[in-house]
């Protein structure tokens, strides 16, 4: 019977696991890909800032690879142990370190902050109203997939997949056997 059913296009055992696999498959890319879109969007609307760790000067806390999800917050909040985001005076990219300690100097915030596997530490002003990044939570590993997203190739490689995944899930629909009505006597 089950080569009767493939002659005329019904599908047999072996064809319902395959497409249960795609089915399943197909859902989690999409379902992946809505949650990391409303992740990106409603984090932004919430004050939250994505960021990924890039350097192993916050290591054991935080590893390269880490996501960082941290709230802007005034620096005049900012006390020892926060671990904040702030841009350093001398680097373009965005540092995030442990605040060893903050003080009010006349106008000014001076700030003491320490990569938890650094020696050093570095010392910036901030105006006490000024906002800087401090972390709520992080995420380890997720940060490789957000680099991959920065990258051109990446993007065109999660619409192509989001594409794909979205075709299979609707010739699925299309191609699904009928349903048959089980008949009462």
């Amino acid at each position: 019977m089950a080569a009767a059913d493939r002659r005329h296009g019904r599908p047999g055992a072996a064809d319902g696991a395959g497409r249960s696999l795609l089915d399943t498959a197909s859902s989690l890319v999409l379902g992946g890909v809505v949650v990391l879109m409303v992740a990106v969007f409603a984090g932004g609307f919430l004050g939250l800032r994505i960021l990924v760790i890039q350097s192993g000067s916050m290591t054991p806390t935080m590893r390269v690879g880490d996501l960082v999800v941290s709230r802007s917050t005034p620096a005049a909040d900012l006390r020892p142990g926060d671990v904040v985001t702030f841009r350093h005076p001398q680097l373009e990219d965005p540092v995030t370190h442990r605040v060893v300690r903050a003080v009010r100097a006349g106008g000014q915030l001076e700030v003491e902050t320490r990569g938890d596997a650094n020696n050093a530490s570095e010392h910036w002003q901030v105006r006490p109203t000024e906002r800087v990044g401090t972390t709520v939570f992080g995420v380890p590993r997720v940060g490789w997939v957000f680099l991959l997203l920065f990258e051109q190739w990446g993007r065109a490689a999660l619409v192509a997949l989001a594409g794909l995944a979205t075709a299979a899930y609707l010739l699925r629909w299309i191609w699904r056997a009928p349903r048959t009505v089980a008949a009462t006597r």
